[in-house]
C-alpha cells in the first residue's frame, strides 16, 4: 500500500536524508579533482529534485529544473536569471537541453557546450569562449557549478524547511507522484528495500553542511524513516 503524505518531520528528514547523499558523493567527486561529466549530472538531479518539491513532481522536468535554476542559482549568480526562464532559449533551457539533457541520454556534449575542470578556468564559467579550432561554446566549469548549487540549496532550504504551506504541498506532490507510479515500487518500499541491503547506507558518518549550522556538522542518515517503514511493510 502506498504510505500516504509524509508528517512535516518525516518530509524534512526526507530531503534531508536525499541531499545528503548528494553531498557526500559531491565531495567525493571533488577529491577526484577533474570529474566533469559525473558532477554535472549529479547536480542537475539534485536540481530538479528540489524544483519538484516546490512546484510538483507531476511537472515536466525541464520546467522544475528551469525554475529552480533561475530561482536560486539566480541569486547566486546573475547570470541564470532570465523574465523567460521557462523558454527553451533561457539560459535556463538552454543548459537543460544542450548539457542536462546530453549528459543524462547520450552520456556526451553538444559541440556548443565546452567543460573542463582546473583554477585558471573558473573565470570562464557561463561565458562563451572560442575553442583553438575556432567554434564558440558556452563554457562550464563543475567546481564553480557545484559551489553555486551548494549556495542556491542553501537558500532554498533555509527559506522552504521552515514553511508549513512548502512541507504539506511538498509531502502531497511525493504522495502524488508515488500514487502516479502506480503500487510498483512506493516511497515506503523504497527504503524498507534499502534496509534490508545495509550496504546501500555506508556505515559511517559524513561531514556537510547543516541548515542551521554555520560551519561543518556530522551527519547521518536518520533512521526512523527507514524503521516506519519497515514497520509499514510487514503490517
Amino acid at each position: 500500500m502506498n504510505a500516504g503524505p509524509l508528517s512535516e518531520d518525516n518530509v524534512r528528514s526526507f530531503i534531508e536524508t536525499i541531499l545528503g547523499y548528494v553531498d557526500h558523493d559531491l565531495n567525493e567527486l571533488e577529491r577526484l579533482e577533474d570529474v566533469c561529466y559525473p558532477t554535472i549530472m549529479l547536480v542537475f538531479a539534485a536540481m530538479e529534485f528540489l524544483g519538484s518539491l516546490a512546484y510538483g513532481f507531476n511537472k515536466r522536468s525541464r520546467k522544475t529544473t528551469s525554475w529552480f535554476i533561475n530561482e536560486y542559482m539566480g541569486r547566486v549568480n546573475h547570470l541564470y536569471r532570465d523574465p523567460n526562464w521557462e523558454s527553451p532559449r533561457s539560459l535556463c533551457g538552454y543548459l537543460y537541453s544542450f548539457v542536462r539533457s546530453s549528459l543524462v541520454h547520450n552520456a556526451s556534449l553538444y559541440e556548443n557546450i565546452g567543460m573542463a575542470a582546473g583554477t585558471d578556468l573558473s573565470k570562464y564559467h557561463l561565458h562563451r569562449i572560442e575553442t583553438e579550432g575556432g567554434t564558440e561554446v558556452l563554457f562550464i566549469h563543475p567546481g564553480i557549478l557545484v559551489q553555486e548549487f551548494r549556495q542556491a540549496k542553501a537558500l532554498f532550504l533555509r527559506e522552504k524547511l521552515d514553511d508549513p504551506s512548502f512541507l504539506a504541498r511538498a509531502s502531497n506532490y511525493w504522495d502524488a507522484y508515488q500514487k502516479g507510479q502506480g503500487s510498483r515500487f512506493p516511497v515506503h518500499e523504497r527504503l524498507a528495500i534499502i534496509s534490508k541491503f545495509p550496504y546501500a547506507i555506508p556505515d559511517r558518518t559524513w561531514t556537510t553542511t547543516s541548515r542551521d549550522a554555520t560551519g561543518p556538522s556530522t551527519w547521518t542518515p536518520p533512521q526512523h524513516l527507514i524503521d516506519q517503514s519497515v514497520s509499514e511493510s510487514n503490517s
